[in-house]
């Protein structure tokens, strides 16, 4: 969506630890997505996964967020 109407529309991510899910609702930039490259909307999508470390450290131990934290670098250095 577009700056302006994001303020309206704040990301949605949250976890259903019964379940053991995370839903991945974040923000991202439309104008990004609509008119950037491939590497920068990869970036953005990095980022914001990023970002929902507080969701993902509710199902997952240190090792595993080591390990998806590796994953994320080794995308954004091949996306």
């Amino acid at each position: 969506m577009d700056a302006t109407l994001r303020r309206y529309y704040p990301a949605r991510s949250e976890v259903d630890l019964k379940e053991g899910v995370f839903y991945c609702a974040p923000q991202l930039d439309y104008d990004l997505f609509a008119k950037g490259d491939f590497s920068e909307q990869v970036a953005h999508c990095l980022d914001e996964l990023s970002a929902s470390e507080r969701y993902l450290r509710k199902l997952l131990d240190e090792d595993e967020i080591t390990a998806l934290q590796a994953i994320f670098e080794r995308m954004r250095v091949t996306g």
